[in-house]
């Protein structure tokens, strides 16, 4: 099963099967095809925006406004 094992897990109690069955399972940890990269840090901050307009408009607007430095 794509998932981590315990209370770190990325499914939360949908990863887990509570039905008195006894089921074998594996959990492999998560899948991706991205490998982790050691790099500078260059930004302090992040923001990816996605949503329905006008809402996400909003938002964004905002967010410029408040993250002026």
């Amino acid at each position: 099963m794509p998932n981590h094992k315990g209370i770190n897990n990325l499914s939360s109690d949908l990863g887990y099967i509570d039905s008195g069955y006894h089921i074998s399972l594996k959990y492999i940890g998560p899948l991706s095809r991205f490998s982790k990269q050691h790099l500078k840090v260059k930004y302090d901050l992040l923001v990816i925006l996605s949503g329905p307009i006008p809402q996400r408009t909003f938002l964004e607007e905002q967010l410029f406004e408040d993250l002026q430095f």
